[in-house]
């Protein structure tokens, strides 16, 4: 259940500093210098569970909210400040097209029946189109008890490996996949999403975020915190679907963010000028201001493992990222930075977050989720990915975490091993012609190719490529002979 309700300037306009700003020709006003609003009190007829203000502006600067909610308009809670959302999609995607103005990030209130608000202002913005979003993700807007259904989380914490790959044998040893709640299991009405899901080539890095909700959440509320996140990006944002790829909750639960399948490069949309290449996770809560549980450490140990493992990247290592958005400050548009594969949020912007507290352990988790189902290939490479038969070479490289046992196996469209390599080492390279042990070269077609490495600590999760041998390209026929007319003389 969702109710907005808009609010005029003029509430919001104190009189007494009518100083400060000016009607800016457009319906809004702009403000000459910073400026800190009236209080407006909104009952919306609705018991809420999640709340937001939206707004539109011009001009650079961020706005904040100063909020309180509570069951009555004279029973509020403690004061809190809610920032604009600084998380974001990449310039020229379809998310941000979509995106129609700015926002608060969603506030997750548990339940209340008002809110009073007032906003902070920085100088040169205009501003106009105040309104407030109110959700309730469990049910009870109009009363009565949580209705959770398939939308709630389990009651407690998953362990973080599926419980049947707990001491995995020594050939199946790679990091698994965590327990992951999925879209449906969580409640995702898939009716909101505006549009994608959209691709990177591959993912290359890991961005840590925090939701910045508070964290006195109990464990069958997270699904609901997802839920209104979720409706927040795209229904009052616009974005194609919530920005991030996955969500962690104090409790070790891990959820499915963006549709378009967890093991593909979907492109996330929360790390503004840096998502392309790069997967974000976000840790459920305000880590500014609280520690983050063991609990959550350790889901999000295993979910980079097993994410970075996917796409054979080190989550200790950095990357060079192509900033994609003119709208941030801490880097200049088509600039190339250098992150670390598992960075956090500030890296990228002028942000706090994922707040200082999580942010301090990064250089843990990177240490955890390397050491996670190791041995580990990474960087996997081939180059090219076609040549024309009998005219070309390919060439397969890759490192690994350990000293390994390498064997590359070239498969035909049936599943015949055409030609296959043995080595060992902590690098591999090897360069073919597309001649088979024979002598023979193979003949033009799609080509499978699997890397695999093993040692005495187990095997690691095979690197997959596809191959294409091109055909000789018919010549062009030469042209005719022809008479050209010669020009008439004057």
């Amino acid at each position: 259940m969702a109710r907005e309700v808009n609010v005029a300037l003029s509430k919001l306009l104190p009189g007494d500093q009518r100083s400060a700003f000016a009607a800016d020709g457009r319906g809004g006003v702009r403000f000459s210098r910073a400026l800190r609003t009236r209080p407006v009190m909104v009952c919306p007829g609705i018991r809420f569970t999640t709340f937001g203000i939206a707004w539109s502006q011009q001009g650079s600067g961020s706005i904040a909210a100063t909020v309180q909610t509570g069951p009555t308009s004279r029973r509020l809670g403690t004061p809190t400040v809610a920032r604009a959302e600084d998380a974001g999609p990449d310039l020229g995607t379809p998310d941000a097209r979509h995106q129609t103005g700015r926002a608060t990030d969603p506030v997750w209130v548990g339940d209340a029946k008002c809110a009073r608000f007032s906003l902070t202002v920085p100088a040169g913005v205009d501003f106009s189109d105040v309104h407030l979003a109110f959700l309730n993700t469990v049910g009870t807007a109009f009363g009565g008890r949580p209705v959770y259904g398939l939308a709630a989380a389990p009651a407690g914490p998953a362990p973080a490996p599926l419980a049947g790959f707990i001491g995995a044998s020594t050939a199946e040893a790679w990091a698994y996949r965590p327990r992951i709640i999925t879209r449906a299991q969580w409640g995702a009405d898939e009716g909101l999403r505006n549009c994608g899901p959209y691709y990177s080539v591959a993912v290359k890095m890991a961005f840590v975020h925090h939701t910045d909700n508070k964290n006195d959440y109990s464990p069958n509320q997270s699904a609901a915190i997802v839920r209104g996140i979720y409706w927040y990006h795209t229904q009052v944002l616009h974005w194609c679907d919530i920005a991030y790829n996955f969500l962690v909750d104090r409790f070790g639960q891990v959820f499915e963010g963006r549709y378009g399948g967890m093991t593909l490069p979907v492109l996330p949309g929360a790390t503004r000028g840096f998502n392309t290449n790069s997967t974000a996770a976000a840790a459920i809560g305000n880590f500014q201001t609280g520690q983050p549980p063991s609990a959550m450490l350790n889901a999000l140990n295993h979910l980079l493992a097993w994410r970075l493992d996917s796409a054979h990247v080190s989550p200790i290592g950095t990357v060079w990222m192509k900033n994609r958005a003119d709208d941030i400050k801490k880097f200049k548009y088509g600039q190339w930075v250098l992150f670390n594969h598992v960075s956090g949020h500030r890296d990228a912007n002028y942000t706090d977050c994922p707040g200082d507290l999580l942010y301090g352990q990064l250089p843990n988790i990177r240490k955890a989720a390397y050491g996670i189902g190791l041995p580990k290939i990474f960087a996997p490479v081939e180059s090219p990915d076609h040549f024309v038969y009998t005219e070309g070479t390919v060439t397969w490289t890759a490192t690994a975490s350990a000293r390994m046992r390498w064997n590359l196996q070239v498969l035909d469209a049936d599943n015949n091993m055409v030609d296959a390599w043995w080595t060992r080492g902590t690098t591999y390279s090897t360069t073919w012609d597309g001649y088979d042990r024979s002598g023979h070269a193979v003949p033009p077609g799609t080509y499978t190719v699997k890397l695999l490495a093993w040692n005495g600590s187990g095997k690691a999760r095979e690197a997959d490529f596809t191959l294409t041998i091109d055909p000789i390209p018919s010549p062009s026929p030469s042209p005719s002979d022809s008479i050209s007319p010669s020009p008439s003389s004057s």
